[in-house]
């Protein structure tokens, strides 16, 4: 282990300037992703939660056409996607059917709802690109570096046959460590993205079947 940190101390070192560029970017990218996790995680789970207590509640609230009492919930939780879509769908159909037939406020309501679903996918996918282009281009910033440190590793020497085969092979070994880091993030970048897009279609789907079921629902004669 300690020969590890070692290897790494004199790799860092050793390198040239545009090798300690490629693994300063390729750090900032690391960070970046783990912090995006961080951040989708808590924003997710949160969605998650809300969502529960809303689908919870509601079911109560909709058996006794107390649909006042549905708005007023939605309105309150503001990070469930299933909440928000129900609220601005309801939202929409009791201003409308003060002026027009009921309807044309399904249909109003029904544009509004898929407005609101769209509005939340791109809200949800937020730095779903970047994790994309981070997966994508941190290997060849890695391999980048790899190239530059084994140019470097072709320098002059002074000494014996068998001390320069001995520097050869570690500089070599040294140049291999931009091109593990950047597979490193390419990695935790790539199952990342797989993660959040797995979530957003998920997250997709209830929205969808959310706002199907409320366009069902207020079809009814006793929902109006």
């Amino acid at each position: 282990m300690n020969d590890g940190g070692q290897f790494l101390r004199d790799a860092l070192l050793n390198a040239s300037k545009l090798v300690e560029c490629s693994l300063i970017i390729l750090s900032l990218m690391f960070v970046w992703t783990l912090a995006h996790f961080a951040d989708r995680c808590i924003s997710y789970r949160s969605a998650r939660q809300q969502t529960r207590r809303f689908l919870k509640e509601s079911q109560t609230l909709l058996k006794r056409d107390e649909w006042k009492s549905v708005l007023v919930l939605a309105e309150r939780l503001k990070r469930s996607h299933v909440a928000v879509v129900y609220s601005r769908c309801l939202r929409e159909f009791e201003k409308d059917c003060e002026y027009i037939s009921s309807e044309q406020s399904l249909q109003a309501a029904s544009r509004v709802a898929r407005i609101a679903r769209n509005d939340l996918h791109e809200q949800l996918k937020r730095g779903l690109n970047n994790l994309s282009a981070i997966s994508r281009t941190a290997p060849f910033v890695g391999v980048f570096g790899t190239c530059i440190g084994i140019l470097d590793s072709f320098k002059g020497y002074a000494g014996t046959k068998y001390g320069y085969i001995a520097f050869l092979a570690t500089s070599l070994a040294e140049a291999l460590v931009p091109t593990t880091v950047g597979l490193l993030v390419g990695i935790v970048a790539t199952w990342s993205y797989n993660w959040q897009n797995e979530r957003l279609a998920v997250f997709d789907a209830e929205m969808e079947i959310a706002s199907l079921e409320l366009e069902s629902l207020l079809q009814k004669p006793k929902s109006r």
